[in-house]
């Protein structure tokens, strides 16, 4: 653990990553790239006060995918906030932030609700750019 996390290779052909200790998985499909990128994911901004479900992670270099990429994020590891109690069909709300800019700004570049799967515990979702990606159940609208 600890120490510079190298770059992930992918080629054009696709792949996947593993990162952050299995707690993040990048699917790449075919195409996904135009040519071999070297992705970077780390967790971002050190906030001790996260108002996230999770730590809010990064993927670098920012760019915008030509084939959606799948992102699985393990809840009950590294990335967890505090432990976290999954009710049944739990709604999460996903949202990218194309740089740290952005997410100062509040200035976000899309969101999308994502799959819980509370036996694996994992939160799977799709994005089309890289960037910074916070989760964080919705908000209760008033009754």
């Amino acid at each position: 653990g600890g120490g510079v996390h190298p770059d992930n290779f992918i080629p054009q052909s696709g792949g996947v990553i593993t990162a952050l200790e299995g707690n993040v998985t990048l699917t790449f499909p075919r195409n996904a790239l135009s040519g071999v990128v070297g992705i970077h994911v780390d967790m971002c901004l050190e906030q001790k006060e996260c108002n996230y479900l999770l730590r809010p992670i990064i993927i670098e270099p920012a760019m915008t995918f030509n084939q959606p990429v799948n992102v699985t994020l393990k809840y009950d590891g590294l990335l967890a906030v505090s432990p976290i109690e999954m009710p049944e069909n739990s709604l999460l709300m996903v949202t990218l932030w194309e740089s740290e800019m952005d997410f100062f700004n509040n200035q976000s570049c899309g969101n999308c609700i994502c799959c819980v799967d509370e036996v694996l515990k994992t939160i799977t979702f799709s994005i089309c750019n890289s960037g910074i990606i916070t989760i964080e159940r919705p908000k209760e609208e008033d009754q």
